[in-house]
């Protein structure tokens, strides 16, 4: 499947801003709470152009534009706004924007942020082989790769494969009767499925129970259903078992391999850049809460849900985002214990707008773009069909919950970053429409 997504390069030099448009090949595709998660196959979106000299609308104006959408039924309940220019952060429009509300998926941005921030964007998540204390014993120890396939033919695109890294220890042992196999998930602590996950998620496939090592994301098969995917109940030993059989043994026992062990294989993940466009585009779960997890070793927390979340608060602070009232229970949004502020959140896409920093930006190759792919494919329409093309963003859906945050064009050409999160709304649809269509007021207003 080819999808088409937009990178957005923001270079501010001699007053000139552009997009610059990119393909990227990308898997199938989970889910995250909804069917309208999935990525559609779709073209490319046209590169929208912006210009640095273009005026900045007046809060005036956007209050002109945005507040008689405000009363709508639809949008019952607390709505977060916060829109900000993307090129100096200067706040445009702000209403309840420091309350501190459920984000549901919008918090990928975030976990995204500080992961290529605190990781970087060309790192790669090891799994390795080790020998054991025992003579022909190996150990398979997991540092945090869900994107592993069998054979290198699996779910995710350009994984490591098993069957490399077996090949790589026989090579090693060079003849070496193999006697046993062991498996080490030590790294990992705590719960494997976040505080505030819905229990009927798991068996419903929008997540699954997060292993330090998982083959294809723990799906039952790189051919399941889009979205959403079954999962296996330990998704760790699993793997372990199909690396077990690929070096012609079966069983598989829990171990531990010593800091000293000779290392016997190692395969690696994508770059975390590449990851970083798996988990937003089409809303993987798992997969964000597996780069949430890279923030926490990168940042010297435990590998465990508690320390991610401590991980990315800090990294943001760090950056200058304000995170009064932001509270993280996993980095996917799946949690309903997860509070963010609209503030917050626009801060974050401008920090990563301004060029300042420069791993930052990497968000925006993630971003689904309005009538053209992930979960912004199928929004956008009808009187609100104006954006489409224009708007990238990340949406979030939970029981109650609906948001959305990313970039629009002015009618000017100016870059605008917005963030929207309505919390105790009614009807899904009814709500993303009111939704869609405060977002196009901004991108179609000059406001001044």
């Amino acid at each position: 499947m080819v999808l088409f997504v937009v990178l957005v390069c923001l270079v501010v030099a001699a007053a000139a801003t552009v997009y610059i448009a990119r393909a990227t090949d990308v898997g199938p595709a989970t889910g995250s709470l909804s069917w309208p998660e999935m990525v559609a196959p779709d073209d490319a979106a046209p590169p929208v152009p912006v210009d640095a000299t273009a005026p900045i609308p007046t809060p005036e104006g956007l209050a002109a534009a945005i507040d008689p959408l405000l009363s709508k039924s639809a949008l019952k309940g607390t709505l977060g706004i916060s829109v900000t220019d993307g090129l100096t952060g200067q706040e445009l429009y702000a209403t309840d924007a420091d309350e501190a509300l459920i984000p549901a998926s919008t918090l990928k941005v975030p976990a995204v942020i500080a992961a290529l921030e605190a990781v970087g964007p060309g790192y790669r998540i090891p799994t390795t082989v080790v020998a054991g204390e025992e003579p022909g014993q190996v150990i398979l120890v997991g540092h945090g790769d869900v994107t592993l396939s069998a054979d290198g033919d699996g779910f995710y695109r350009n994984a490591g494969s098993l069957a490399d890294l077996a090949d790589q220890v026989k090579k090693a042992l060079d003849g070496t009767e193999i006697t046993s196999v062991g498996y080490d998930s030590a790294r990992f602590v705590g719960d494997t499925v976040a505080p505030g996950v819905d229990p009927g998620d798991l068996p419903a496939g929008y997540t699954a129970r997060l292993a330090p090592l998982m083959l294809d994301g723990g799906r039952m098969g790189p051919d399941a259903p889009n979205s959403p995917s079954q999962r296996r109940p330990d998704p760790g030993m699993h793997a372990a078992r199909v690396f077990s059989n690929a070096l012609g043994l079966g069983e598989v026992v829990k171990a531990s391999a010593a800091a000293d062990a000779e290392q016997l294989g190692v395969v690696h993940s994508p770059p975390l850049q590449q990851l970083a466009e798996d988990a937003l585009l089409p809303s993987d779960n798992l997969l964000t809460d597996a780069i949430g997890l890279q923030v926490a070793l990168a940042r010297g927390e435990e590998m465990s849900f508690a320390g991610m979340s401590t991980a990315i608060v800090d990294v943001l602070t760090e950056l200058g985002v304000p995170v009064d009232g932001v509270q993280l229970s996993d980095a996917s949004g799946l949690s309903e214990d997860n509070r963010l502020t609209a503030t917050a959140l626009s801060s974050m896409l401008t920090l990563a707008a301004s060029g300042e920093h420069p791993n930052a930006s990497g968000v925006f190759s993630g971003l689904p773009v309005a009538g053209y792919n992930g979960s912004l494919w199928y929004r956008f329409t009808g009187e609100n069909a104006a954006a489409i093309g224009d708007v990238r963003a990340k949406t979030g859906t939970l029981d109650k919950v609906s948001s959305i945050a990313g970039t629009v064009v002015s009618a000017d050409g100016r870059l605008l970053v917005f963030a929207l999160l309505l919390n105790g709304r009614g009807d899904l649809i009814a709500a993303q429409d009111a939704l869609d269509a405060i977002t196009v007021a901004i991108a179609d207003c000059g406001c001044r």
